[in-house]
């Protein structure tokens, strides 16, 4: 299969995927569901990190490479942002479990 030419999986934001005035306005969800958000990025974080074979690393950059980032750059920025997206969540859950 040559991956450069199938772009039909290939995500494209619509304009409702995009609000960048929005981009920081509070949202609200529960613990439970910021819980399973947060344990489902970990696990998908350490699955990439430490038990995917070096075939599923080669699939992921050339995935990163379709969407238009650097294969090798934009893969480890990815599996980054899998682990770096769940402290904003840990965070909130944490400072509004402290005050229950």
């Amino acid at each position: 299969m040559n991956h450069s030419q199938d772009t039909s999986h290939q995500w494209r934001p619509d304009d409702d995927d995009i609000l960048p005035s929005s981009a920081d306005t509070p949202v609200v969800i529960s613990a439970g569901d910021a819980r399973a958000t947060i344990a489902t990025l970990n696990l998908f974080h350490q699955f990439f990190r430490h038990h995917a074979s070096e075939t599923v690393h080669t699939e992921l950059r050339a995935f990163c490479a379709l969407q238009g980032w650097h294969p090798l750059c934009g893969t480890e920025a990815l599996l980054d942002d899998l682990g770096w997206h769940t402290l904003p969540l840990q965070r909130a859950l944490d400072t509004t479990t402290e005050h229950d």
